[in-house]
């Protein structure tokens, strides 16, 4: 299972690394279309993203529901 993870959280560093722009949908507080950017993706997945309208540090878990981002 530990091998899986770490693949899976391999898999999504790679698609999306430090620095890319994301549009963010789906999440309490943020209106839908809000770019932000990738700041760092923990090793269980965790994705946390920061945005230029002083939302700092949105933590997404890619398993959460209604939740997902996009590259800009």
């Amino acid at each position: 299972m530990r091998e899986f993870i770490r693949e899976q959280v391999s898999a999504l560093r790679y698609r999306y690394p430090e620095g890319t722009s994301v549009k963010l949908f789906g999440i309490h507080d943020v209106p839908d279309g809000t770019v932000g950017v990738i700041d760092f993706i923990d090793d269980v997945g965790v994705v946390f993203i920061e945005t230029p309208e002083g939302v700092r540090n949105v933590a997404l878990n890619p398993a959460d529901a209604g939740t997902r981002f996009v590259k800009e």
